[in-house]
């Protein structure tokens, strides 16, 4: 880390302060710390307050240091990605995870404006040029061997992948920016108008190809990236989170079976029950989950926290199905069966946990490593899992649709580490079977048949109306670990979530007012 020293911009006396600076760049810098300027470095007094050898290091280390992380978001997703690489996770994998956990802190709103300049990495060309170049932006390391590979194949046609650095808040016009032929991208930071002036509309394109294999998608896939009605891109892969892992060790010694993709929601419980014993530094818990984890129980268990599953208009938390699933909740509240954990912890570590449930996603090697199993939630009312969706599209732009068409029609027919592909085929494949494993190949596709959750995203046409979930979060909170009254908290919770929505529809900017009529409801 750099430490500077700085002029303020509305200092009345800049040359005072600019006097100031020069004397103490001078001089040696605080202890435990490398002066800046070389001829401060070989200082007898520098040198016997931190020692040869301490000299030595340092000097090295600033000799070889690399540029500083921009922004400073960077910084921890990398690092979780470093943890898990050294706790034994493959790197690619590891890297790729913590490039899509940037892209989507980004898609919320973190460094605002930010549009650093891309890393274009181009593939090596073959001896035979190429009749036409084309760049995929939002490709990370894995994809520069796909173009290889389609280059083969397709030897008229060349791709470059550009490697966006840094974190981008708004995706489409970054790409858009970029001057890129096809995009990468996941499909909710699409604003529907801005999508049709940046797309392609892909319909012409699948209509002219007849072995384009559109039956072989996941239906939730293809509608995630139909705007208007008409296909804007192709499903590249999806990230399922909100899936249970359970420690198969604490399985074992409870003499449970493990759970499999045909479990029911009484199986969950007795299992989250009986997995719960002991006191102080002896006890073991059940379950373990977050506020989130929480709430997607409660819609999973429920059938639904709104009035439309397709088209929601209203809340319904304090419906009777979400009251019966709350006071099942509740029961493992009483019973000391659920661990409050943080969203940040991973999976069943550092804490005797027998399951965990959270929207969060780990790759199979690293849940195999450490002796843990993965399932969906069970299907009652319906089957529920939180999926992310990723899509391949056409810049409106580009002057090679064509070439970009076989690009991306190349890579849907693509498997990679860490992602769930979005076509039958390729999940039942055996190249998929022999990535994953029987266990989590059989949870990812009985998750991918599942429909995609509804919380924690805005009902239509009311934009900053999914932070009414944060109240029914601190709610279910009150239920499970302070044993509040089921029907009086959730009445309280729909309540403050109608004036929340009411608030927001008087509004002339509901977006913009969202942080404002959340407090009001809070308060209420």
């Amino acid at each position: 880390m750099v430490s500077g020293y700085f002029i303020s911009a509305g200092t009345a006396h800049p040359e005072e302060a600019w006097r100031w600076l020069q004397f103490l760049s001078r001089h040696i810098a605080p202890p435990g710390q490398l002066p800046a300027r070389r001829g401060l470095v070989s200082d007898s007094t520098y040198v016997s307050e931190v020692g040869e050898e301490a000299l030595a290091v340092f000097l090295y280390a600033v000799e070889h240091a690399l540029p500083p992380l921009r922004p400073a978001a960077l910084i921890e997703p990398l690092e979780k990605a470093l943890e898990t690489i050294f706790a034994g996770e493959e790197l690619g994998v590891a890297l790729s995870r913590a490039q899509e956990e940037a892209m989507t802190k980004v898609a919320k709103g973190l460094e605002k404006g930010r549009t650093p300049e891309p890393i274009v990495v181009a593939t090596p060309k073959p001896e035979k040029e190429a009749q036409v170049t084309i760049t995929l932006w939002g490709g990370g390391p894995e994809y520069e061997l796909l173009a290889k590979e389609f280059r083969e194949a397709h030897p008229e046609i060349e791709v470059e992948i550009v490697w966006p650095g840094g974190f981008h808040y708004d995706l489409v016009s970054s790409a858009k920016a970029s001057g890129a032929d096809c995009f990468l991208f996941p499909v909710d930071v699409m604003d529907l108008e801005e999508a049709k002036q940046v797309v392609l509309n892909l319909e012409p394109f699948i209509e002219a190809d007849p072995g384009f294999p559109l039956d072989d998608y996941y239906p939730q896939a293809l509608e995630a990236v139909r705007y208007d009605g008409s296909p804007r891109g192709i499903p590249a892969h999806t990230f399922i989170l909100g899936l249970l892992y359970y420690d198969r060790a604490l399985f074992d010694e409870a003499g449970l079976p493990y759970p499999d993709v045909d479990w029911t929601w009484e199986d969950f419980f007795v299992a989250a029950k009986s997995l719960s014993e002991g006191e102080g530094a002896e006890k073991r818990w059940g379950l373990g989950v977050d506020s989130s984890g929480l709430v997607v129980l409660l819609e999973a268990m429920s059938g639904g926290l709104v009035d439309n599953l397709s088209s929601p208009k209203e809340f319904r938390f304090d419906s009777p199905e979400t009251v019966e699933a709350a006071q099942r909740l509740a029961e493992l509240g009483r019973a000391d069966a659920i661990l409050a954990i943080q969203r940040e912890e991973g999976p069943i570590l550092g804490e005797p946990v027998g399951m965990k449930i959270g929207r969060f996603m780990h790759s199979p090697k690293y849940a195999e490593k450490f002796g843990l199993g993965i399932v969906p939630l069970p299907k009652d009312r319906r089957g529920i899992a939180d999926k992310i969706f990723h899509a391949y599209y056409i810049s409106a732009d580009t002057p090679h649709p064509e070439a970009c068409w076989e690009w991306i029609k190349f890579l849907s027919g693509q498997i990679l580490e860490g992602r769930v592909p979005p076509r039958r085929s390729l999940v039942e494949s055996e190249a998929f079977y022999e990535m994953v494993g029987e266990e989590v190949q059989a949870a990812y596709l009985k998750a991918s048949e599942y429909e995609d959750s509804t919380i924690f995203k805005d009902m239509e046409d009311l934009p900053g109306s999914s932070l009414a979930y944060r109240l029914l979060a601190k709610t279910l909170e009150e239920i499970v670990w302070e044993g509040a009254d089921v029907r009086e908290a959730l009445a309280r919770a729909q309540r403050k979530a109608e004036a929340y929505v009411d608030c927001l529809r008087r509004s002339e900017d509901p977006k913009a007012a969202a942080e404002a009529c959340f407090k009001e409801a809070k308060e209420e």
